[in-house]
């Protein structure tokens, strides 16, 4: 049957209509594939780019007191790169830290988790003369517990109170070689609050005739501890410090050495505020690791300059020692000592009668 003209014209003009909009709509969604692809190529990159960048660092497994080995509480933990300050302790810088002689290891205390070594065989590593032997030993030990000697703990030493988690850096530890140097010591001299205890934090400082007050040592840990007597773990500088401390306290009359109680152990120690004179300070640069003596050379040129505080402060000192001529000084420091002396002797004849002896 014949389709009149309006029936065909219709129909052209639907199908016409249809094709076009197959094409629109083929277009449209050819342009949404293209706009969704560049959409992911732009979002890939974007994710490549911000990639962060990891680095690894030393960390603490455990938290540990001022002036404490940790040889045992450090551990590895990846972190961004841009986290990362200069002076971390990372894997290229680690070694530095370790033992770098074998005598060293004859003043580091080593933890009994590693060396599996009693107090006693402690004590008598001192008595090591041939370091060699002593290292075959600990290899040996090594063997036995399948590790290697490598494994065995960094004479690593905090200088300040490090939390779980801290990320360790240089101005936080003391090298080996500075760790080593710090020795239990004995003073009868310094006057004790009487309520002190072992395991209390201290700062022990001096007061002149005046009453100007200097903090000599701030928050030093009290090992142990009686009516008269303090052991307290000082390395080599902070001993040269308060020794100078004491002896001026000799000296100048109406000058007290005493210890201040830290209520807690989360308190925060106290800048060092007592400055020894020019002698003592070259023997504490001759002891310092790098950040200390770039700290005790700058002590040194403040001495020098007229204007600073810390000159002014020895000069304050300076000022009381030049009342006393040399005899007078050398009798005073006699007395002192001599005193520090006849204590320990009265508390050791005392100990070792309670033995028995």
């Amino acid at each position: 049957m014949a389709m009149n003209p309006m029936q065909r014209k219709t129909r052209n003009a639907f199908l016409f209509g249809f094709i076009i909009a197959l094409i629109i709509g083929a277009v449209i969604i050819a342009l949404l594939f293209m706009k969704i692809k560049s959409l992911n190529e732009a979002a890939v990159k974007i994710q490549q780019e911000s990639k962060i960048a990891m680095g690894t660092v030393y960390v603490m497994s455990e938290s540990a007191e001022k002036n404490e080995y940790i040889a045992d509480k450090v551990t590895t933990k990846q972190v961004p790169m841009q986290m990362i300050p200069e002076n971390a302790i990372t894997p290229n810088n680690f070694d530095y830290y370790r033992i770098e002689d074998p005598s060293e290891i004859i003043d580091i205390e080593l933890s009994s988790s590693y060396a599996d070594l009693s107090d006693s065989e402690l004590r008598e590593r001192e008595d090591f003369e041939n370091f060699e032997e002593f290292i075959a030993n600990l290899e040996e030990k090594a063997e036995e517990e399948n590790m290697s000697i490598d494994e065995y703990p960094l004479a690593m030493k905090s200088r300040i109170p490090l939390s779980k988690g801290t990320l360790l850096t240089s101005d936080m530890i003391v090298r080996s070689n500075v760790a080593s140097t710090y020795r239990r010591v004995e003073y009868t001299m310094i006057s004790l609050p009487s309520m002190m205890v072992a395991g209390d934090y201290i700062d022990i400082r001096i007061a002149f005739p005046e009453g100007t007050n200097f903090v000599v040592l701030s928050k030093v840990k009290v090992e142990a501890c009686n009516a008269t007597t303090i052991w307290i773990d000082l390395n080599e500088s902070d001993m040269l410090k308060l020794n100078s401390a004491i002896v001026e306290s000799y000296i100048i009359e109406g000058t007290k050495l005493y210890a201040t109680q830290y209520l807690n152990e989360s308190q925060a120690d106290l800048n060092s505020t007592y400055v020894p004179n020019s002698n003592v300070i070259s023997l504490m640069d001759m002891n310092a690791n790098a950040t200390e003596a770039d700290v005790l050379t700058e002590l040194k040129a403040k001495l020098g300059d007229s204007q600073s505080v810390e000159s002014s402060y020895r000069n304050y000192i300076n000022g009381y020692m030049n009342n006393y001529n040399t005899n007078e000084q050398t009798n005073k420091v006699k007395e002192g000592y001599q005193s520090e002396k006849t204590t320990i002797q009265a508390a050791r004849s005392a100990l070792l009668g309670e033995a028995g002896y």
